[in-house]
């Protein structure tokens, strides 16, 4: 009865690092770059992983898959960075890195609540009756 999610969650992280390097590449404003590079956490948080959580349709490791996430956003945002110093050189912006590094503090903090609220939808077997598990 459960679905892999893992197809789901692979495409929302090549969403959220295409998005993250697309928006490092024509320098968008930095409040568009974390609405970009987080929109695909929070689909599929809230659109994927939630209406299956509330139906107590995933699992312990699905849940956890939200936190994983977060960290690879930071991961990605981190690399972008990176990247965008070493191709920059003395020209680096600054303001552009340290906001790279805003993006990934939020989505990492973004996905510990939604991986919380996730583990709170879903009924454990031990505290349900035997109706509400069948």
């Amino acid at each position: 009865m459960r679905d892999n999610y893992f197809k789901r969650l692979f495409f929302c992280i090549l969403a959220s690092f295409s998005l993250l390097v697309i928006a490092s590449i024509f320098r968008w404003s930095p409040w568009v770059s974390l609405v970009f590079g987080v929109t695909p956490l929070v689909y599929y948080h809230w659109f994927y992983l939630r209406v299956r959580a509330k139906k107590s349709l995933i699992s312990q490791t699905a849940i956890d898959s939200v936190y994983y996430f977060g960290f690879l956003i930071t991961v990605i945002a981190l690399g972008v960075s990176a990247v965008m110093i070493a191709a920059s050189g003395t020209a680096t912006d600054i303001n552009s890195v340290v906001f790279q590094f805003g993006v990934g503090l939020f989505a990492t903090g973004y996905a510990v609540i939604a991986r919380m609220h996730l583990s709170s939808l879903v009924t454990q077997v031990e505290d349900a009756s035997p109706e509400a598990i069948m």
